[in-house]
C-alpha cells in the first residue's frame, strides 16, 4: 500500500447493484504483470450496496448480501467512494436493498 494518492493502473468497470446480484467481475490492471491490490470503489446510487468479492465470478455473487446474514461483503453508503485493499483478479458483484445502483471500480495503488 501506498501513502501517495490513488494511481489508477486500469480501466473503470460498471457493476450494476441489483436486489439479485450480478454475476462477478473482474477488474484488471492495464498490464498483467501489474499486481495491483487496491481497488477504488465508487456507490453512484441513492441507497447503500453490499459489494460482494471473491476468488471466482460465483463466490463474488454469492457473497453480495446485504449484511444480516454472515457473508464476504463491506457495505457502501450511497453516493461514498472508497479504496479497499483485496488479492489481485478479485472478482467483484454488488447488491442493494430495492432498485439499482451504478457501482464504478478501478484497480490501482495509493489512497
Amino acid at each position: 500500500m501506498s501513502f501517495n494518492p490513488f494511481l489508477p493502473q486500469g480501466n473503470t468497470v460498471l457493476i450494476t447493484a441489483a436486489v439479485s446480484p450480478p454475476v462477478g467481475v473482474q477488474v484488471p490492471a492495464f498490464q498483467a504483470a501489474i499486481q495491483s491490490t487496491q481497488y477504488r470503489i465508487k456507490n453512484s446510487g441513492t441507497a447503500d450496496v453490499a459489494i460482494g468479492w471473491g476468488a471466482t465470478a460465483a463466490l463474488a455473487q454469492t457473497n453480495a448480501a446485504i449484511p444480516g446474514a454472515a457473508s464476504q461483503s463491506v457495505l457502501l453508503g450511497a453516493g461514498q467512494t472508497e479504496i479497499f485493499t483485496f488479492p489481485p483478479g478479485t472478482f467483484f458483484s454488488a447488491a442493494v436493498g430495492a432498485a439499482t445502483a451504478a457501482i464504478y471500480i478501478m484497480v490501482g495503488d495509493g489512497q
